[in-house]
């Protein structure tokens, strides 16, 4: 294929300013929606580095004044910025006050709604003219039809000629007024034009207005070969044939909205190369391309990227290593055009076959970049490949769509839609008509938002019907925090200015963030009104518990996901484990067993239960020898006997009898009979049985065994074995884990010892725990226990404090009822707890009991503090550390509080001294209470000073200030010597201040306080010296005034000749009148002059002189044809001219009246010049023309008169001279 640069294109925007673009339209206007769309043009066309250029044209109709220009303006030239373009439109408004046709038509009035199509495509006309672009544009747009033509007054209006010319055929000018008849003013009547329209045929000024207006546009289009879009905005242009007809493609819109759309449509129909690699006209919107293929020729420096469409090619390095050798890059797009991918237009409604939409060849832009050898990018260009399509054709399907309102039987609106098999399908939602005042309810077929139409023959004749209703539509929508719908919308229609009342749904797992919107209600306004309810989903706990007994070490799950909304399905946790001995039984809600999930609807608590198992636990004792068994028991028997013999039977019979006989008549009421003592007593065995009973309970109790109750035989509970003579203190029953501790049963002279068993011991299985009983010595055991920290291994808590065993110690060995004493040992820096230790000392005696003894001694450490003082009276904002304590002896350290000085300041350390001079080394184990001591110091500062800017060369800057303390103060040096001590004639020093940058911005401030070493700048400025100049006027060389210069001038300065120029006075100076007589006068000359200190000399001259003015004197004859070549003269006003008028032979001359004083005197005109150009006639008259007659005689000799005959001369001019001839 052939390719070749692509260029740009050049649109002009042809707006209607009319005042129906004022109309509101939606929330805004016609003109604002115009504006919009217009926005969305330029921002797509006038792209960076695409080299499209945009003008706009403005056209109305004429104001009523009558004064108005041609009906339309050039409100923006050429361009290439978009933000310039925007600007020329911006305006809130069309007419009146502040309006687009004030600032541009100088109009304020209204114009009564005139459309002058005609004088839109003029506007046009006069931008093509200055087009320079080959691709050329027109965007026309208008919202009405035209009502008014061409109002120029003049007859030079050519253009308007011609289109006269174009309807009539007859030449005439044309420069009557065309309006509708009806519109009239005080002025002149609105009629047609004259005698020019033929009555016969009835058509009105409209139809003539909308002729003449394409009569306009074709002669547009033949001249400057430029493609025309017209637009209808608003139903009232949609049947203007000035936007429909043969010179131009026509779109409509009916709301901003369609137009912002057509507006696109079109920039993106007409944008070339701002887009490279983008297929233009339609046929990128129809082709699916089948491949790409791409041949470099045997060229290593071109690339193709198939994905991006682009070609890269180093051409700079390809010339450096080639530079006689051609390399040719093919790129090649394979496509087959059918009814499959070509989307086509098939036939119109006259049966005949309707052509591609592309219309013609296809433009293919690609990129070119060029790179340098270093891969640097030198230039980036483009070009672009053209190709035909084919034409094809498809048969053409139609879909009604019926528009009803309020259920009306005839539709407001019909629409017959056509498309051919292979069209993109119609969007039903597009077709929705949007109007005022009325709300799309639904359609009858595909009723589903998105829904599409599909044009095929099983389609073809489909009638839909749209049903709308009165009012606008209300709509709440009902959603989550994060505008998720929760249920169907709420919809209605409500008329205007009517209320609405609507209860928000209840939403199970949700409440209204906002309680007051339980019923949304209010007026509806005088549009759709969309409302949204939000709800906050409700959060539901989850929870687990215990009930009744569970394992120690076995926490309660915790629901990390928890809180959890409604219907979540919910995860139930385990047990984290179970112990030997627990049984886990599982988790119940309210009772009911629950599975691995359960769905929430609310706060929930699981509750688990377990089972424990119960081990026996039996203590038991043996003596380790038989013997002591029968000793021991023969001496139980000895008790028992001695008890049951110590008791007289005889003797406690009859005290049992008495005390009885005794409460018996206590008992008596004063009016009983009571019985004799011995019919009470009776035999008195009863009495004798009682004290034998008690006599044998003595027996029982003496001879009961502390070790508990004797069995002959044992089975273990551990081993199984038996054992034999053993005597069992306790057997119960607890639950598995059950931690028991036995303090074993002694015996006078016996030592128990654990045989079997542990003791104390935690319950895991059915237990026996043995003692044996031995007879032997018992010794004495001190442990020493000292004061550790809590958390230390071993560690005992005793009182509240932590005690760790340092050692046990042997306190000897001792029989029952023994004496002994303990003693308690010296470990440094601890001290005996006697609140909690046993007693020690010799003052303390301890009676050995039938066992083992066991003495604890509990020593505390001693504790310290540590304290600290600054010792320095100037500190910084720094707190004093708190006090350390509870520093254990030879175990803490103190710690270094970490101080951390400000900045500014020098912190010096920690002393065990306040002279500071022993310092504290941290880490060193404490042994006893301590005082530390700090100092701060403040750090020290040097400040210098420097001059910068325009100083004088020998001014020098201040001696540093140094030392200063931190947050001190500079000393402002003295600088009131600094300005006019170093100035000259030419120049002046000024000294600006003392700043804290060198680029003297920021001000110093002397009361700022010092922290850090900077320098200060002192700031200078130099000005040249001023002075005055004086302006001298001179006309025709003669100086007239002079007036002072408008400002004092620096020294040096060269006042040119051209600026000298711009000090020159208006000739309407009444000064020249003064001076001069008048003021008649012409700026000539200028001359400058150099500023210096003698002001004196300092003079600019200013020249002017008398104006001269053009004497022309005619010179004609009576006829008016030239007697003479004209006379011209340039005279000076007020001077006196003489002109002698041309000698012609035999003429007379006299001077036609005039207005300008002149006189003839002779043949010299004469005058003195005014203020304009003198037009003088002098008419030239020929003298009278005689004959004369000479009649010759001679006298005979009778002297009688003989004639001899006459001569007649020829005509003779009057005043000339002549001579008679002889004979």
């Amino acid at each position: 294929m052939t390719t070749t640069e692509p260029v740009s294109a050049d649109v002009v925007l042809v707006v209607d300013v009319s005042t129906s673009m004022d109309y509101v339209m939606g929330s805004g206007t016609r003109w604002s929606a115009l504006k919009t769309a217009a926005d969305t043009f330029i921002g797509n066309f006038l792209t960076a580095g695409s080299g499209n250029r945009v003008s706009i044209a403005a056209y109305g109709g004429s104001n009523r004044n009558g004064n108005s220009k041609d009906d339309y303006c050039i409100i923006q030239n050429w361009t290439t910025d978009a933000a310039i373009a925007k600007a020329s439109y911006n305006y809130s408004h069309v007419v009146g006050s502040g309006g687009l046709r004030q600032h541009y038509f100088n109009d304020t009035e209204y114009n009564y709604g005139a459309t002058n199509s005609q004088a839109g495509f003029r506007g046009a006309d006069d931008l093509l003219d200055n087009s320079t672009n080959k691709i050329k544009y027109v965007i026309y747009m208008s919202d009405g039809e035209a009502n008014v033509c061409y109002a120029n007054r003049t007859q030079g209006d050519l253009i308007c000629t011609n289109i006269v010319h174009a309807i009539f055929g007859h030449n005439d000018s044309c420069y009557q007024w065309i309006y509708t008849p009806a519109l009239t003013d005080g002025t002149r009547t609105c009629s047609y034009l004259g005698n020019y329209i033929n009555p016969s045929t009835g058509e009105d000024s409209s139809a003539f207005c909308a002729r003449s207006a394409v009569a306009q546009l074709a002669d547009l289009v033949a001249n400057y070969d430029v493609k025309v879009f017209t637009i209808g905005f608003s139903d009232d242009a949609a049947s203007s044939s000035v936007l429909s007809n043969q010179y131009a493609t026509y779109k409509s819109a009916e709301d901003g909205v369609q137009l912002n759309q057509v507006y696109q449509e079109i920039s993106e129909e007409i944008t070339l190369a701002s887009k490279p690699w983008t297929v233009f006209d339609l046929m990128g919107s129809y082709v699916v391309f089948d491949s790409f293929a791409a041949d470099s020729a045997g060229t290593p420096y071109a690339t193709f990227d198939g994905t991006k469409k682009e070609i890269t090619w180093d051409v700079a390095a390809q010339a450096e290593d080639s530079p006689s050798t051609t390399h040719t890059f093919t790129l090649s797009y394979y496509v087959t055009l059918n009814m499959t991918n070509l989307n086509v237009w098939g036939k119109d409604d006259g049966g005949n076959y309707k052509f591609n939409p592309s219309n013609g060849d296809t433009k293919l832009t690609y990129k070119i970049t060029e790179k340098d050898g270093l891969g640097n990018v030198v230039r980036t260009h483009y070009a672009m490949a053209a190709f035909d399509v084919p034409e094809v054709s498809a048969d053409i399907y139609t879909v009604t769509l019926n528009h009803y309102l309020d259920d009306a039987a005839t539709p407001f609106k019909t629409e017959t839609i056509k498309g051919c098999a292979g069209s993109a399908a119609l969007n039903l939602d597009s077709k929705i008509s949007e109007q005022a005042g009325i709300t799309y309810t639904g359609r009858d077929v595909l009723n589903s938002s998105g829904a599409t139409f599909a044009f095929t023959s099983a389609n073809d004749g489909t009638v839909i019907n749209y049903s709308y209703k009165t009012g606008h539509a209300l709509t709440i929508h009902y959603v989550d925090e994060l505008g998720t719908s929760l249920t169907g919308d709420y919809t209605d229609v409500v008329e205007y200015n009517s209320p609405y009342s609507v209860a928000s749904p209840s939403i199970p797992g949700y409440h209204l963030q906002d309680a007051t919107k339980a019923v949304v209600s209010g007026t509806m306004p005088s549009s759709d009104l969309t409302l949204t309810v939000v709800y906050v989903q409700d959060e539901y706990a989850v929870t687990y518990t215990f009930s009744g007994a569970s394992p120690a070490g076995v926490a309660v799950p915790t629901d990390s996901s928890s809180p959890y909304h409604y219907n979540d399905s919910v995860a139930v946790l385990g047990v984290s484990s179970q112990p030997a001995g627990w049984t886990f039984n599982g988790w119940t809600i309210g009772g009911n067993s629950v599975g691995d999930t359960f769905t929430i609807t609310g706060p929930t608590q699981l509750v688990g239960t377990w089972t424990q198992a119960r081990y026996t636990l039996d203590e038991i004792y043996q003596f380790a020898d038989p013997a002591d068994l029968i000793t021991y028991q023969s001496a139980l028997t000895d008790a028992g006997q001695a008890a049951y013999g110590f008791i007289d039977q005889d003797a406690r019979a009859q005290v049992l009898a008495n005390d009885a006989y005794t409460d018996y008549l206590n008992g008596l009421a004063p009016t009983d009979t009571a019985m004799s003592y011995d019919d009470f007593v009776g035999d008195g065995s009863a009495y004798a049985a009682a004290a034998l009973d008690e006599a044998e309970a003595a027996r029982d109790a003496a001879m009961v065994s502390p070790l508990g109750t004797f069995h002959a035989t044992y089975t273990d509970l551990v081993t199984g074995t038996t054992l034999e003579n053993v005597y069992v203190k306790n057997s119960s029953v607890h639950p598995h884990g059950y931690e028991y501790s036995i303090t074993p049963q002694t015996l006078p002279d016996f030592k128990t010892q654990l045989a079997e068993g542990s003791n104390p011991g935690t319950l895991t299985h059915d237990t026996t725990v043995l003692f044996r009983l031995v007879n032997d010595l018992f010794s004495v055991t001190v442990n020493h226990y000292l004061e550790v920290k809590p958390g230390t291994d071993g560690a005992v808590t005793v009182g509240g404090k932590n005690y760790k065993l340092q050692e046990s110690v042997s306190g000897g060995s001792y029989n029952s009822e023994d004496t002994y004493t303990i003693s308690a040992n010296d470990y440094g820096g601890y001290t005996v707890n006697t609140s909690v230790s046993d007693h020690f000392g010799d003052e303390y005696s301890y009676t050995m009991g039938t066992g083992d003894a066991t003495h604890s001694l509990y020593y505390d450490i001693a504790k310290y503090s540590a304290d600290f003082t600054f010792t320095s009276t100037d500190n910084p904002s720094v707190s004093l550390p708190t006090a350390q304590t509870d520093l254990w002896h030879g175990i803490d350290t103190v710690t270094n509080p970490g101080i951390t000085a400000p900045a500014g300041w020098d912190f010096k350390g920690w002393y065990t001294d306040e002279g500071l001079t022993a310092a504290y080394t941290f880490g060193t184990e404490v042994t006893s209470d301590l005082h530390l001591y700090g100092s701060w110091s403040r750090e020290t500062y040097d400040v210098s000073f420097a001059f910068v800017g325009d100083k004088p060369a020998s001014a020098a800057a201040p001696a540093a200030q140094e030392d200063i303390p931190f947050q001190g103060h500079v000393t402002e040096p003295d600088s009131s010597t600094y300005s006019g001590g170093y100035d000259t004639d030419s120049q002046d020093f000024t000294f600006l201040g003392w700043f804290k940058d060198v680029d003297g911005v920021t001000g110093y401030n002397f009361s700022d306080e010092v922290t850090a070493n900077h320098t200060v700048y002192g700031k200078w400025a130099v000005v040249s010296q001023k002075y005055s100049y004086t302006v001298e006027h001179y006309v025709d060389g003669v100086k007239v005034f002079d007036n002072p210069g408008t400002a004092a001038l620096n020294y040096g300065t060269a006042i040119t000749d051209t600026q000298a120029a711009a000090c020159a006075a208006d000739v309407s100076d009444s000064r020249f009148t003064t001076a001069v007589g008048h003021n008649y006068l012409t700026f000539s000359s200028a001359t400058g002059c150099t500023i210096s200190e003698n002001e004196s000399s300092n003079i600019v001259r200013c020249y002017y002189v008398t104006n001269e003015y053009t004497l022309t004197i005619h010179y004609i004859y009576p006829d008016n044809s030239p007697a003479a070549s004209d006379s011209t003269n340039e005279v000076a006003y007020g001077a006196t001219y003489s002109v002698d008028a041309p000698s012609i032979a035999h003429h007379d001359v006299f001077l036609r009246p005039n207005d300008d004083s002149a006189t003839l005197s002779g043949r010299t005109v004469a005058g003195t010049m005014p203020g304009h150009d003198v037009e003088l006639t002098v008419v030239y008259t020929p003298y009278e023309q005689y004959k004369y007659i000479v009649n010759y005689y001679w006298t005979n000799l009778e002297g009688t008169d003989v004639s001899l005959g006459k001569y007649e001369s020829t005509l003779i001019w009057n005043g000339d001279d002549y001579t008679v001839p002889a004979d």
